[in-house]
């Protein structure tokens, strides 16, 4: 009698050496796979069952807190790691977290986010400064004042 378990496993490992051999996936990130089809790219899990699904243009790696950036032509949004969309795929730029905040930029706006991807301050801002040791930052609105 064959282990099922053991024939699929191998028969991952030869699909995932196969696959990225030819560049259709990147490296295994922790339990998740990166796969590409046709230009589009998506996360399988260790099984080869898709979790996110081929709709992004770029998908980064997923940071300590299940978050990773993604794409949709230009635009940026943030998915966690069961492929849900937390933060819409609509700005222009995200920059990495620092602080523990990341700045979204949306046309010539800036706003904040958390580490959950959470909105702190709308794109409404002209700029917005990093923040010190003190946690605290600066931000414009309007030129002249």
């Amino acid at each position: 009698m064959k282990n099922n378990g053991i024939l699929k496993t191998i028969c991952l490992q030869s699909w995932l050496i196969l696959a990225i051999a030819f560049g259709l996936i990147s490296t295994p990130m922790a339990a998740d796979v990166l796969v590409n089809n046709q230009g589009k790219y998506g996360y399988a899990d260790e099984n080869g069952k898709l979790i996110v699904g081929y709709k992004y243009s770029y998908i980064g790696s997923f940071d300590e807190n299940g978050l990773a950036l993604v794409m949709k032509g230009s635009k940026c949004g943030m998915i966690n790691r069961d492929g849900v969309e937390i933060l819409p795929a609509i700005y222009d730029n995200i920059t990495e977290f620092d602080h523990g905040v990341a700045q979204i930029t949306k046309g010539k706006k800036v706003g904040l986010i958390d580490d959950k991807a959470n909105i702190i301050l709308k794109p409404t801002y002209l700029e917005i400064g990093k923040f010190n040791s003190q946690n605290i930052t600066w931000a414009t609105k309007d030129k002249n004042k």
